[in-house]
């Protein structure tokens, strides 16, 4: 899939000790590259900057992710509020997008939800929908 123009990268994760859970976006004819890591310490490394997340964010819960690109403009957003807004220069057209999240064996990390897509209206919903928390945290109980 071809991320070119606005689009966003969301879904609903769980983090334990230790994990991290990157992002890369990239195309192979100019070697452009652009990373984004959330990691369990409620960190984001966004490509070369280091950003922390809002007060409210709680580690080790179920949390909603959002990559979002409009324009030459991308933002991070964790549980609705917007962490991280960076202007990385040309809109590029990435032709791969690489997830990874890392294992560790006492702890658990979980991707419950992951939608890919481009913006087809002008704005993107500022609220993540709060149904995809409440079914991450009963699919977390029961697999306890």
């Amino acid at each position: 899939m071809k991320l070119s123009g606005n689009f966003y990268i969301e879904g609903v994760y769980l983090m334990g000790y230790y994990h991290k859970l990157a992002f890369r976006l990239e195309k192979s004819q100019d070697n452009s590259l652009l990373p984004v890591v959330i990691d369990y310490n409620r960190s984001i490394l966004f490509n070369d900057d280091l950003r922390l997340p809002p007060p409210s964010y709680k580690p080790m819960l179920p949390t909603k992710f959002a990559i979002i690109r409009k324009g030459n403009q991308l933002s991070v957003m964790l549980n609705n509020d917007i962490v991280a807004v960076k202007r990385p220069g040309a809109a590029t057209e990435f032709e791969t997008l690489k997830i990874g999240l890392t294992a560790v064996l006492s702890n658990k990390g979980r991707l419950y939800r992951l939608k890919v897509s481009t913006l087809a209206r002008t704005d993107y919903p500022r609220r993540i929908c709060p149904c995809l928390i409440r079914q991450a945290k009963v699919a977390s109980k029961s697999r306890k």
